[in-house]
């Protein structure tokens, strides 16, 4: 063999590994729940910066306690595919409204996002059900779909609900970050009569595109790189895990819902652009216009909206929920 072949040889060799390393990082950074996960990397400073500050983290993990405490045995379903998916379950203590069901986002939790408002859903005398979503906490999985597929595991939650209760009382779903585009994806399918309503804080309008905002406006890669990125994304879901980017959206689920939406952000969320929500809620306005409402919380940053302006947060979910159940 000679020098040139060697050469080319190794290049070849080099390049091989080079891709296989990208598609790699891309898999294990974006679609493995763990190998990135943050709560290994969260310390009180940086959630305290999360939460805006640290009152609003001590009310936090005020409330994280008082869940721990108060939360009864898990739910458990089954998933369209073969997991098994569990959920932290808050019993209403008396005069029962109805249930509440709350999907959290990306490598987050039910206890990092949903502790307050678990309670203020709780102090309303409703149930609350609080799903780790699949490859999440306590739930089987290994790969975030960013929706796509959660959307039927959000579908299958509100039926085991409805095996416990009947279909007399109602039910609210929520969802922060991904969350919400879970429960925007989710919002169409044929569900029963008390399926009162939708709150839906900070979601993307579809995998696609967050992950190209993502890639240019957080991560400042080049249009030309990130188009190379966010289809190498689309390829390894479609070929290998049967769920391309563009499989599902935001506007497909709303395109076939009719029950009331309130869609939320903060004006300075620059993780899930608040753009994104009000995309979302215009497409929903022009379909049903008696059914969507928008709440924009001024200055409030991404997924912390109950926080930031708790007391306009509030009464805009409990006039939501008073009025649609």
């Amino acid at each position: 063999m000679n020098k040139t072949v060697k050469i080319l040889l190794g290049c070849c060799l080099g390049l091989f590994a080079a891709v296989v390393v990208y598609f790699l990082a891309i898999y294990f950074v974006l679609f493995r729940p763990n190998f990135t996960n943050s709560r290994g990397e969260r310390t009180a400073e940086s959630e305290t910066v999360f939460f805006n500050g640290k009152e609003n983290y001590e009310k936090h993990l005020a409330d994280a306690k008082w869940l721990n405490e108060t939360a009864g045995d898990r739910l458990e379903i089954s998933s369209f595919d073969g997991l098994k998916l569990k959920a932290i379950y808050l019993e209403a203590e008396r005069d029962c409204q109805g249930t509440v069901l709350l999907m959290h986002g990306f490598k987050s939790g039910p206890v990092r996002e949903f502790a307050t408002l678990a309670r203020l859903f709780h102090e309303m005398n409703f149930n609350v059900v609080l799903p780790f979503q699949r490859a999440h906490g306590e739930s089987e999985g290994s790969l975030i779909t960013f929706g796509i597929k959660e959307r039927f595991d959000c579908r299958d939650w509100i039926k085991k609900i409805n095996s416990l209760y009947g279909e007399d009382f109602p039910v609210f779903v929520g969802g922060i970050s991904m969350g919400c585009a879970t429960v925007t994806m989710s919002c169409g399918f044929d569900y029963p009569e008390n399926v009162r309503g939708f709150i839906a804080d900070c979601g993307f309008t579809s995998p696609w595109e967050i992950t190209w905002w993502t890639a240019t406006k957080l991560m400042n890669i080049p249009d030309f790189l990130a188009t190379i990125f966010v289809n190498s994304m689309d390829f390894i879901g479609r070929v290998f895990f049967d769920y391309p980017l563009k499989g599902f959206s935001s506007f497909e689920g709303l395109s076939t819902c009719s029950r009331p939406v309130l869609f939320i952000s903060g004006t300075d969320d620059w993780t899930v652009p608040c753009e994104m929500t009000v995309n979302n809620f215009l497409f929903y306005k022009n379909i049903q216009p008696d059914n969507a409402e928008l709440l924009l919380v001024e200055g409030a940053p991404h997924a912390i909206s109950y926080m930031y302006d708790s007391e306009r947060y509030n009464n805009a979910v409990v006039n939501f929920i008073s009025k649609n159940k």
